[in-house]
């Protein structure tokens, strides 16, 4: 009968971890709760959990920004299928610049909400931005795989984001 204690508390944390592994996806820790969609709609991180990350940080005054979003969103549209998703980081003066500079640019990814926002800059200072165009490829688990985003796709874009699978490394 001591037997029964041991084996009641198995069940309780079988059915804990099951009830738990129900739940929504985490969102990636180093991304706000919520994000706009390319049409200015609130999302959740959550939908991004599991993806290879591209932090994008752009402005629509920023020349050198304007003129690798077209290289951008083709590698994007490439690997979309492969689990690589961007993220719009924006240091526009307003969210009207912001909302013009995805329309005319054809941005369909998210981005973080409203534009020179506390959230967008503590995400420039926890990556040490300095200056624009940054992207910093993140892989599934958060781990920065490069720094270096915009001359890999700008030089190197057929390889680039099998440099980047490679990196990976697995959960600890």
């Amino acid at each position: 009968m001591t037997f029964r204690r041991p084996l009641m508390l198995c069940l309780i944390i079988a059915f804990s971890a099951s009830a738990l592994t129900a739940e929504e996806p985490l969102r990636p820790a180093f991304l706000p709760e919520k994000l706009e969609d390319a049409k200015g709609k609130k999302m959740d991180s959550s939908s991004l959990a599991g993806k290879y990350i591209g932090l994008y940080f752009s402005a629509s005054w920023c020349a050198p920004c304007r003129a690798f979003t077209p290289l951008l969103k083709q590698f994007r549209d490439d690997h979309l299928d492969n689990g690589f998703e961007v993220v719009l980081v924006n240091f526009d003066k307003s969210n009207t610049d912001k909302r013009r500079y995805i329309r005319d640019s054809g941005m369909e990814w998210p981005s973080v909400e409203g534009a020179r926002r506390k959230a967008s800059k503590n995400l420039a200072e926890t990556y040490q931005v300095q200056g624009y165009p940054t992207l910093i490829i993140l892989d599934p688990h958060g781990n920065v795989v490069t720094d270096r985003g915009v001359d890999a796709i700008t030089y190197e874009p057929e390889t680039a984001f099998g440099q980047w699978i490679k990196f990976e490394t697995p959960d600890a």
